[in-house]
């Protein structure tokens, strides 16, 4: 069976899922952006994604025999399609939900593949981005938290609960500052933009400088350890620039080469992402590549 012409890939976030239209050759034809309605614990938001899809294949006149299917990255651990509830808390509550099967049915049995979303974000870096060519590579994106995806040969390291590759919740001082986990001193708490953006709010530009070296030395750090354990080639990081800038990246790359350089590991390369906002609807649409390649 020859693959299909389309894929969608949807970000989903807790304000608004990003929705992109791709051909299966990795064209994005058209990307937009629907509400997240978290109202009565989140039960319009598969609803809603449903008709964002079916709306934009009949105003394209795309009909499903065309479509190979649709990925979804969600914003919390992936195992079997389930969601860890708490972490995914953001998006209203949801609770535990099979969101593939689910979203399968309101879309009359379209194939719906779900995952973490740093890791589909890892999937979309080394299939357009700055990780291009690259079979093992690890994730990191700074936002409101700290996400992280693995991928070696080619794969992504799911982990016995679908947590594999949560870089954000490594600790690296153990009395430092509480993290929603329940753990101290985790990376998300130390380099996350949410909490880098409240220290540089009210600090001039030599005190910006040396916090962003810190959170550069701390990235470095956490870095250590799956680029350690799984010898990875390339680092690829994502932010908004007045965080991912060369002051942060400069001192994580040198936290880092401290920490992994010996006579046999060849120097892993901290990269900043090529893709901006789309790595994350780029992975998913590749999972349902991967899907179908697998599969066929």
């Amino acid at each position: 069976m020859n693959m299909k012409e389309y894929a969608f890939g949807i970000d989903l976030g807790g304000t608004t899922a990003k929705v992109g239209l791709f051909t299966t050759a990795g064209a994005l034809l058209e990307k937009w952006e629907v509400a997240t309605d978290t109202s009565n614990a989140g039960e319009h938001i598969l609803g809603n994604l449903a008709k964002a899809v079916k709306d934009k294949m009949q105003e394209n006149g795309i009909t499903a025999e065309q479509v190979e299917g649709v990925g979804v990255g969600v914003p919390g651990p992936v195992l079997d399609s389930r969601i860890v509830p708490i972490v995914c808390a953001n998006l209203g509550g949801w609770g535990e939900r099979n969101v593939s099967i689910q979203l399968s049915g309101l879309l009359d049995g379209m194939k719906v593949l779900v995952g973490n979303d740093a890791d589909v974000a890892a999937l979309g870096e080394i299939w357009m981005g700055c990780a291009k060519g690259c079979r093992s590579t690890v994730m990191v994106t700074l936002g409101t938290g700290v996400g992280g995806g693995v991928i070696v040969n080619g794969r992504i390291i799911e982990g016995a609960h679908g947590a594999g590759g949560e870089i954000g919740h490594i600790s690296l001082d153990p009395q430092g500052p509480p993290c929603a986990c329940g753990k101290r001193g985790c990376l998300e708490r130390l380099v996350s933009a949410t909490s880098l953006h409240a220290r540089l709010q009210c600090s001039d530009e030599r005190m910006r400088a040396s916090i962003l070296r810190e959170a550069g030395t701390y990235l470095g750090t956490a870095l250590s350890i799956p680029v350690g354990l799984l010898d990875l080639a390339d680092v690829c990081v994502y932010g908004q620039s007045d965080i991912v800038n060369d002051t942060l990246l400069s001192a994580a790359q040198a936290q880092l080469d401290l920490l992994t350089g010996s006579s046999f590991h060849t120097r892993t390369i901290i990269r900043r992402c090529e893709c901006e906002g789309e790595i994350t609807l780029r992975g998913e649409a590749l999972s349902v590549l991967h899907d179908y390649l697998e599969n066929r």
